[in-house]
C-alpha cells in the first residue's frame, strides 16, 4: 500500500512538472528550453556589447574622480 502510494505521488508531481516546463503554449520541454537558452544567449550578448561600448574592462576604464 505504502509503495502504491508513493509511486502515485511521485508520478504526480512528474506529470505537474512535465506541464509547468512546457506551460500553456502546448510547446515540448526541449523546445522550450532551445527557445529560453536562445534568449539568454541574446542577454549575454547584449550584455557583452555594451560591457564593450561603455568602456567596462579595467584596462580601458577611466579612473574614478
Amino acid at each position: 500500500m505504502f509503495a502504491w502510494l508513493a509511486y502515485n505521488f511521485y508520478a504526480d508531481v512528474k506529470d505537474k512538472q512535465r506541464q509547468a516546463v512546457a506551460g500553456e503554449s502546448g510547446k515540448t520541454p526541449l523546445a522550450t528550453l532551445s527557445a529560453d537558452s536562445a534568449e539568454l544567449l541574446d542577454d549575454i550578448s547584449e550584455c557583452t556589447r555594451f560591457y564593450t561600448t561603455n568602456r567596462c574592462d579595467p584596462d580601458v576604464r577611466v579612473p574614478a574622480m
